[in-house]
């Protein structure tokens, strides 16, 4: 079961429509847009409904759908950390986790935080749990918005950042193939790249794609394996991991 990409286009829809409209806004204040959760809630949204359509029982989906609390914490090997979206059925046994993450702005300054965070956070769920299937999906733009021109309340999508270390370091935390594979790994993990400028805004799906749009050169082209990150088949995968790695689906608990 691929994922609705018409609704994840309109949810993306909307993430520009508030995010533009905060920053024209002569008040408005688009980083704490951000860290409210209003933006990102729209990708959590989508794929609880896309849960629910893969078999997932609504009562096992937490925070639940319509709802963007209360999450729940996974008890890691490290420290006990919410999680974004959690399945769960009985208390302290996470069936499956996924993590939604977006950087629309300062994009390239932010590239260390972001990969220390994403390595962290899969190591502190696997080393205490190494069956749990993780998914990870982090929304970047083609091209970031510019920040010096938020303050003065424009709209200026010209951020250019270095497009092959970040599908790199994506590529190397992708595919975790089982419970003895390297922790730092995702089950899933998605790069979701998207040109805000088209409407709809697009969704890069392809490799091809990021070298028609000049974000990566021929060279780095010819090696490289988007597939692997794409979106469509996020839900599956998680729910597919978990049914080899357990003696019951999911969709029967």
């Amino acid at each position: 079961m691929s994922v609705n990409t018409k609704l994840l286009q309109i949810r993306l829809n909307r993430i520009r429509r508030i995010y533009e409209g905060e920053i024209r806004k002569k008040d408005g204040n688009p980083g704490f847009l951000i860290r409210s959760g209003k933006i990102i809630d729209e990708l959590h949204e989508y794929l609880k409904q896309e849960l629910i359509k893969g078999g997932i029982k609504r009562a096992y989906i937490n925070p639940p759908l319509g709802r963007s609390s209360p999450e729940k914490a996974i008890d890691g090997y490290f420290k006990t950390k919410d999680q974004d979206i959690l399945i769960q059925k009985e208390e302290n046994q996470p069936l499956i986790s996924l993590n939604i993450r977006s950087q629309l702005s300062s994009v390239q300054k932010n590239y260390d935080t972001l990969f220390e965070r994403l390595v962290a956070e899969s190591v502190n769920i696997h080393e205490k749990f190494p069956q749990l299937p993780c998914g990870y999906l982090y929304l970047l733009p083609t091209v970031g918005y510019n920040s010096d021109a938020m303050q003065n309340n424009k709209v200026i999508r010209d951020e250019r950042f270095n497009w092959e270390k970040y599908l790199t370091t994506f590529s190397l935390l992708a595919n975790r193939k089982d419970s003895d594979d390297k922790t730092f790994k995702y089950e899933k993990i998605c790069l979701l790249a998207v040109d805000f400028s088209t409407n709809p805004p697009h969704i890069l799906s392809s490799t091809d794609d990021f070298l028609s749009r000049h974000l990566i050169t021929k060279e780095f082209a010819k090696g490289f394996d988007y597939s692997p990150l794409k979106v469509p088949d996020i839900i599956e995968k998680l729910i597919t991991v978990f049914n080899h790695r357990n003696k019951v689906p999911i969709s029967q608990l």
